[in-house]
């Protein structure tokens, strides 16, 4: 393993962390009326693991589905948000779709695979 993997890997972490404890803290705030209970701790830990273990294959399902044609973009992104969330469901994690997005949406952008707008825009075509 080269000794520059280490350190992106660590940077990947962190910010996928960033992220998903972004999202949630907007969850919590938008169900103000019922207050978290201790099961939020378990359920971010839960998050995060489904976010890294899914960051590379994430790249890898674009990489092999997509030809880089924006007009696919909507389709190949639907199949996979898709899939994410079939796992999400089998695996109990208590995920939905606008959290899906933001985690393909995320996980494109430190592959380099298309652009921001591009995606941003695929993901909103979306259901």
């Amino acid at each position: 393993m080269p000794d520059w993997l280490i350190p992106v890997i660590v940077i990947d972490l962190i910010v996928t962390i960033g992220v998903v404890a972004f999202v949630v803290r907007r969850r919590n705030r938008q169900m103000s009326a019922h207050p978290p209970g201790p099961g939020v701790l378990a359920g971010l830990r839960e998050m995060t693991t489904f976010v890294n273990e899914r960051h590379q294959r994430i790249g890898e399902y674009l990489r092999g589905n997509w030809s880089g044609a924006p007009d696919q973009l909507p389709g190949v992104l639907g199949s996979l948000l898709t899939e994410l969330e079939r796992e999400a469901l089998a695996g109990g994690i208590p995920f939905d779709r606008d959290l899906l997005k933001t985690l393909i949406a995320t996980s494109l952008r430190y592959h380099k695979i298309g652009h921001g707008s591009e995606v941003q825009k695929a993901l909103e075509q979306v259901a």
